[in-house]
């Protein structure tokens, strides 16, 4: 993952802020994240014509781990719904 930042502070993406990711998104984020904050999540979701952002109360930066189970059942319906 230190890779990813490093690449990604190196090589900035080229987005228009104009034209809308369409894929359908969903986010998951976890309000006690202290090293992103919820606004950065819905900063990303403006990006997205068919974005859902779902915050998980109890759950920190690590959201995968700290709640396990309830991002595994998100995933499972979102991708259940014909999303890729």
């Amino acid at each position: 993952m230190l890779n990813w930042y490093r690449a990604a502070a190196r090589f900035r993406p080229r987005i228009s802020l104009h034209e809308k990711i369409q894929v359908p998104t969903l986010m998951i984020w976890g309000a006690r994240d202290i090293a992103l904050g919820l606004e950065f999540a819905r900063a990303s979701l403006e990006l997205c014509e068919r974005g859902r952002l779902v915050v998980i109360d109890e759950a920190t930066h690590w959201v995968q781990h700290d709640a396990a189970g309830e991002v595994n059942r998100l995933l499972l319906g979102f991708l259940s719904q014909g999303n890729p």
